[in-house]
């Protein structure tokens, strides 16, 4: 296993986050709100780490629906939660504008969808929404590989996404890890014709924390993946070229030029 140690002052910033956290959830349901923690939030209230504040976190994501975002937003501005800057883009249209609360730790963004909209029938939010107030294990499993493969694009751009790899290593060695339904994990992936990502996921999680997974289906595909991956890792400027390269079919697709 990773042997991992927080320290005091992330230790406080983390407590601050999920104290936000709660307060937010709590202030949303008594508004009539449907609201669902995801990403960092979640696992801490699942308690899929053994030490809470070993989950490095930068940030709440929280899930509503769309017709909800608007008066989730206002309840968010009641608790004097102001308008933040980050990198957010017109591309990232399954979140709103994060908002930050004076003083505080981190920052919140409200989602309306677990992935953007390319990717968005890997985990609908609607399903979500629905078995809340958490995510199963399963849905939370699906959400992370998810967001680091297709959504953050690792899988295109062959990048390591240590820290998902790490936290899937986490829940399978720990008493929820028996909780994931693997079939419906690629079952999700098969719906969107990503099945080459989830592969490299397991490959990676396997091979780097030796994560109690499934292997992938199929063996040369994964590997070489795994391997174009780490030798990229080690050659910043091929691999500046290489994710130039595989980008361009994306950044040209209907979407991205719209």
């Amino acid at each position: 296993g990773v042997q991992t140690c927080a320290l005091p002052i992330y230790r406080l910033r983390v407590t601050d986050l999920s104290d936000q956290g709660r307060v937010i959830l709590e202030h949303l349901a008594s508004a009539g709100i449907v609201a669902v923690p995801l990403k960092g939030l979640h696992v801490l209230m699942a308690g899929w780490w053994p030490d809470p504040a070993d989950r490095v976190m930068r940030d709440l994501d929280i899930l509503v629906s769309k017709d909800d975002a608007g008066r989730a937003s206002q309840c968010l501005a009641g608790l004097g939660y102001l308008p933040f800057t980050t990198g957010h883009t017109a591309a990232a249209d399954h979140e709103l504008p994060a908002v930050a609360l004076p003083g505080r730790a981190g920052s919140v963004e409200l989602h309306t969808a677990l992935v953007v909209s390319r990717w968005s029938a890997v985990l609908p939010a609607a399903e979500i929404l629905d078995r809340g107030p958490l995510m199963t294990s399963t849905d939370a499993v699906i959400h992370s590989i998810a967001h680091a493969q297709l959504h953050d694009e690792a899988h295109l751009l062959a990048r390591i996404p240590l820290r998902a790899l790490h936290e899937l290593m986490i829940l399978a060695a720990g008493p929820r890890g028996q909780e994931i339904d693997w079939a419906r994990v690629r079952s999700s992936f098969r719906k969107v014709s990503a099945e080459a990502a989830l592969d490299a996921h397991l490959c990676q999680a396997r091979s780097l924390f030796g994560a109690s997974v499934p292997p992938p289906v199929g063996l040369f595909r994964p590997v070489a993946h795994d391997r174009l991956c780490r030798t990229l890792l080690g050659r910043p400027g091929l691999a500046s070229m290489y994710e130039r390269t595989a980008f361009l079919p994306r950044g040209l697709s209907t979407e991205r030029m719209h």
